[in-house]
C-alpha cells in the first residue's frame, strides 16, 4: 500500500516539477523518461539520471523541486539538501511513510484495545 501512494505522488511530483520548463519541454522529457523507465514501474533513479544527464545543474535544481512537490503531496516538511538527488529524497520519503503509516496502525490497535 505505501508503494503504491509514494509511486502515484512520485509521478504526480514529476509532472507538476516539469511544469516549470513549459509544456513542450515537460512532454518530451516526461516521454524520454517513461520509455527508460520499465513500463510496470517508475523508477526515480532513471528520472533523476535523466535530469542530471539533460539539464546539468539545472537537473539538480529541478529534483529539488519535484521532491518538494512530492513531500507536499504526502504531507511532510520539505528540507532541501545542498547535497542529494531525487532518489535520495525519494528514499527519505518512503521511510517517513512507512513510519507514519505504522505509528497510525498502532494508534488504531490501541484505540480498539481501549475500546473493549
Amino acid at each position: 500500500m505505501t508503494d503504491d501512494v509514494l509511486r502515484k505522488a512520485l509521478y504526480e511530483a514529476v509532472d507538476e516539477g516539469l511544469t516549470i520548463l513549459g509544456r513542450s519541454a515537460r512532454m518530451i522529457l516526461s516521454g524520454y523518461v517513461s520509455k527508460l523507465s520499465d513500463s510496470s514501474s517508475y523508477r526515480v533513479e532513471v528520472v533523476s539520471e535523466t535530469l542530471e544527464v539533460l539539464l546539468g545543474q539545472g537537473g539538480k535544481l529541478l529534483q529539488r523541486l519535484i521532491a518538494n512537490h512530492l513531500y507536499r503531496k504526502l504531507g511532510f516538511d520539505f528540507r532541501a539538501r545542498e547535497k542529494g538527488d531525487l532518489t535520495e529524497y525519494v528514499e527519505d520519503a518512503k521511510r517517513k511513510l512507512e513510519t507514519s503509516s505504522n505509528h497510525l496502525q498502532s494508534k488504531a490497535v490501541d484505540h480498539k484495545y481501549r475500546l473493549e
